[in-house]
């Protein structure tokens, strides 16, 4: 697994997360609060990339079909809170992002151990503000990872083209308030209810991504109320 502390202003987060999504393919995106996965959710949703929240403030049944759709290939990106990813186990997921610094190094070990599972590579990518780099870097050394530190750079991500079948041309649609996807599967429809992103505007294509199927279970979830 390759661990990378890019150094990204706050305004310049959104956009750079939608890049390494497109470009890596599944990934596990973390926040440290409801309100923040809800927020960053959304804006992937904006730019066009299939994604579904997984925190506390979701029912049993939303947070079960969030993993369901992400482990199915139905969404490309999962965002996550800390304690709701707790105890799961997804095989297949090519990139970690911490979009939001890990508290400690044992959340640091506990997100970037969602990739590279069973032998397989793995990229971890942590946003990591400027004036935030001592920080960032006591905890990485205190989790005994060797990170590069430096600027974003999209080619230290591996392409997902090496991974997965290709499905193109995918539409977005709103319905209700949640977003509805139709992809084109080799050349035919294959219906795809996602999401729990709501979203606005008119239907529009989305850009074909390349997805692979993940492989998951988790742990009952623990009684504690969850961020």
């Amino acid at each position: 697994v390759r661990h990378h502390l890019w150094i990204v202003h706050d305004s310049a987060k959104p956009d750079l997360l939608a890049k390494i999504v497109k470009r890596a393919g599944p990934t596990m995106v973390f926040c440290r609060t409801r309100h923040g996965a809800d927020r960053v959710a959304t804006r992937l949703a904006k730019a066009q990339i299939r994604v579904a929240s997984l925190h506390g403030g979701n029912s049993q049944n939303k947070r079960e079909q969030a993993l369901e759709d992400f482990r199915d290939g139905r969404v490309f990106a999962l965002v996550a809170t800390d304690v709701a990813a707790r105890g799961l186990h997804i095989d297949g997921v090519a990139c970690v992002v911490q979009y939001d610094l890990p508290v400690d190094p044992k959340d640091y070990v506990h997100r970037s151990g969602r990739t590279g599972r069973a032998g397989a590579s793995g990229t971890v990518v942590t946003f990591v503000a400027p004036g935030d780099q001592p920080h960032a870097r006591s905890i990485v050394e205190q989790a005994g990872v060797d990170a590069e530190v430096g600027a974003p750079d999209l080619l230290q991500i591996e392409h997902a083209d090496v991974r997965g079948d290709r499905i193109g041309e995918p539409m977005i649609g709103v319905a209700n308030g949640h977003s509805t996807i139709t992809p084109m599967v080799s050349g035919r429809v294959a219906g795809a209810s996602v999401s729990s992103i709501s979203t606005s505007g008119a239907s529009r294509p989305l850009a074909p991504c390349t997805v692979s199927r993940l492989t998951a279970s988790r742990r009952p979830l623990a009684g504690a109320a969850m961020p």
